[in-house]
């Protein structure tokens, strides 16, 4: 099966849209302060990477986003859900088990990254991907470093 690039980006921006929602939705399910606090961080922080994508898509060269690749088809066209139903975060939510979630959900697309790495045969459009997969990987060790604010308060 093939794909244009325009089109993975897309299935990675409804990723981290879902992955904002659900962040999100995960307030109600809580009172404390810490736990509310890192999931507007992260529901926040989904939506500015699922908008950040969406206009690279719409920017980016056409030659780059218009070419097409042999698109693995093991792998799902919809992450989120695909990483999601391997996941139950239960009441009462504390910020370990918000954090494990997120770094969860950092591994997968870090997975679906690195397939499409190693699958890309076209050297500009892999390092699409590769950018990405640095990004993701550079963000998911942030993450932790930055979450350590909240057990001080």
């Amino acid at each position: 099966m093939f794909k244009k690039v325009s089109e993975i980006v897309e299935i990675i921006e409804q990723y981290h849209k879902g992955l904002s929602e659900y962040f999100i939705s995960l307030k109600a399910q809580t009172g404390d302060e810490r736990v509310l606090l890192l999931l507007e961080f992260l529901g926040k922080g989904e939506a500015f990477l699922a908008e950040y994508l969406e206009k690279y898509r719409k920017t980016a060269p056409r030659r780059i986003m218009h070419a097409w690749v042999k698109y693995v088809p093991w792998l799902p066209t919809d992450i989120y859900c695909e990483c999601r139903k391997n996941l139950h975060l239960q009441p009462p939510l504390v910020t370990y088990n918000v954090l494990d979630a997120a770094l969860h959900f950092d591994d997968c697309l870090i997975s679906f990254y690195t397939t499409l790495v190693q699958e890309i045969d076209n050297e500009r459009v892999g390092e699409v991907f590769s950018n990405l997969l640095r990004v993701t990987k550079k963000h998911e060790m942030n993450l932790a470093r930055d979450v350590s604010w909240l057990h001080d308060l």
